[in-house]
């Protein structure tokens, strides 16, 4: 059953269906053993950030389970125009919308031994909110401020208001090196955050920082991170195990055309404590403000803030991609 802020339409293996009338067999290689590969995109107002980055994601994640690649996902542009499809089905008007594609293997075969290689694919969403009001009525209501980030949607400056800052804790469970699984793709098992995740909600923070195996900064589960330090920013690099996000790379780019350099490299927790300003990033919530690292508090560089986020706004706005 979708829930109250779902779509009412899904794409199943390239065909419109109603939310309540998908059901998959229990034998699904996806419910079984989670065999498959996911994304999410934000749409704004029917145009999307590099969605192109996000179907690359997708079939390398096809491409690493030895999927045969659907048609609807083979290329850039039939990729956006069934996601086109998709929000015109819904009626999404002017609204701003969360979308997850998920990808599993057709094959009911029992065992780690995989049998047929042919994919299935589905397509749901949820509204985030009208655009261009930075009204928190205008989203479904959440207790974390980690979920009260999406409510503004607007291309003003962020106040610290508008932009609530989160409560990391530094989980016990460790990233999977990428050697194990392969870091760049959105795996459907997602059990390692799952545990992070519920050790964070039992101390009463908004989400876990995760580090490798030899202790380094990784990433969040949900979100890359990055961190200001007097006049330098940094972020753990991808030989960290991250998965290297797209609104992670357009910052990177963005902070270059502002003539600021992110060096990457290997950092520990004490490192990252030493920032002036520290922040998250994601594709659904774009970029949100970390204020507290455990016990530790960290501090807020408004100035800076400012400055970065309306030159994110700027450039969010010049690089979205619409259907001709």
């Amino acid at each position: 059953m979708k829930s109250q802020h779902s779509f009412s339409k899904v794409i199943l293996d390239g065909e419109l269906h109603s939310a309540d009338d998908i059901g998959l067999p229990l034998s699904s290689r996806l419910a079984m053993y989670g065999e498959g590969c996911f994304d999410t995109l934000r749409a704004y107002e029917g145009g999307f950030l590099h969605p192109g980055a996000h179907l690359k994601r997708l079939q390398q994640g096809m491409d690493y389970l030895g999927l045969e690649i659907p048609k609807e996902l083979l290329t850039a542009d039939a990729f956006l125009e069934m996601l086109h499809r998709y929000l015109q089905a819904n009626n999404t008007g002017g609204m701003q919308a969360r979308l997850r594609v998920q990808v599993w293997a057709d094959d009911d075969t029992a065992g780690y031994r995989p049998g047929n290689r042919s994919a299935r694919f589905l397509v749901t969403g949820f509204e985030l909110g009208k655009p261009h009001t930075g009204s928190s009525t205008d989203v479904q209501s959440e207790s974390s401020p980690v979920d009260r980030i999406q409510a503004d949607t607007s291309t003003s400056v962020r106040s610290d208001t508008s932009r609530p800052g989160v409560r990391l804790i530094t989980s016990r469970y460790h990233r999977i090196p990428d050697t194990a699984l392969p870091a760049g793709v959105k795996w459907s098992n997602g059990i390692n955050y799952i545990l992070a995740a519920r050790e964070a909600m039992e101390q009463g923070a908004d989400d876990a920082l995760m580090l490798t195996r030899d202790g380094f900064v990784s990433e969040t589960t949900i979100a890359n991170i990055f961190w200001k330090s007097g006049d330098n920013v940094y972020t753990p690099s991808e030989a960290c195990d991250l998965l290297p996000g797209i609104t992670r790379h357009l910052l990177i780019d963005f902070l270059k055309e502002l003539g600021i350099f992110v060096t990457q490299g290997r950092y520990t927790p004490e490192d990252f404590l030493k920032a002036d300003t520290a922040w998250a990033c994601n594709s659904i919530r774009e970029w949100y403000p970390i204020r507290q690292l455990d016990e530790h508090k960290l501090g807020h560089d408004a100035l800076f803030w400012n400055e970065v986020t309306t030159y994110f706004e700027k450039r969010k706005n010049e690089e979205l991609h619409h259907v001709s």
